[in-house]
């Protein structure tokens, strides 16, 4: 998990937001907590918020509640985005 979460880091916009969504669903399936990466996430995915399928907020919301990450500004870009 460790190498995986340093690529992401290192080079986000290299992921697209269906990517960034399952690798936040797999931190949180196993309640591994980094909070480097977690930042990361939530940037490229609000920034890229147009980009997303329902499956992609959906999973990403719920890795972020699941590993109490409250992200704000993701929470409400990517609302935004699903009640489009």
């Amino acid at each position: 998990f460790s190498a995986g979460a340093q690529a992401v880091v290192d080079n986000p916009q290299r992921y697209s937001t269906q990517c960034l969504s399952i690798i936040a669903w797999s931190f949180a399936t196993v309640r591994l907590h980094h909070q480097e990466l977690l930042g990361v996430i939530a940037s490229e995915m609000a920034r890229n918020r147009g980009d997303c399928k329902a499956q992609e907020i959906s999973n990403t919301l719920w890795a972020f509640a699941t590993l109490s990450r409250f992200d704000i500004t993701l929470f409400r870009e990517l609302g935004d985005e699903a009640s489009t």
